[in-house]
């Protein structure tokens, strides 16, 4: 098929930046979010991230139960919750407060961590 004829191509350095400068409003934008917000957030999901774990063993049999799929799709924490259940644990990375995606980590590490941020 090749490239449309007057189509934009980014160079692999614009991408880059664009990545950049993406992470950099990301960053600023929770930074700006209250404390307790987000921590409201957490919790809300962590009660998520617990419930599913409680149906692993519905979600691994073979074949998986539509209505138990569905009833965890309509529910916007739980639907979350199953999108990252193969996200390896949470770690500190060499960056204080940094993280790296899963289920395994508590509210109160995540209060331990924002404190370090802030």
């Amino acid at each position: 098929m090749g490239w449309p004829k007057d189509a934009r191509k980014w160079s692999r350095q614009e991408i880059l930046l664009d990545v950049e400068q993406a992470k950099e409003l990301f960053r600023q934008r929770r930074l700006e979010e209250p404390k307790e917000r987000y921590l409201e957030a957490f919790k809300s999901l962590e009660r998520a991230n617990k419930k599913v774990v409680e149906l692993l063993p519905g979600l691994l049999a073979d074949p998986v139960d539509p209505r138990l799929l569905s009833s965890l799709i309509r529910e916007e924490d739980l639907l979350t919750a199953l999108r990252y259940l193969g996200a390896p644990r949470y770690q500190l990375t060499t960056r204080p407060g940094i993280l790296r995606g899963g289920l395994g980590t508590t509210c109160s590490d995540i209060e331990t961590i924002v404190s370090l941020e802030i």
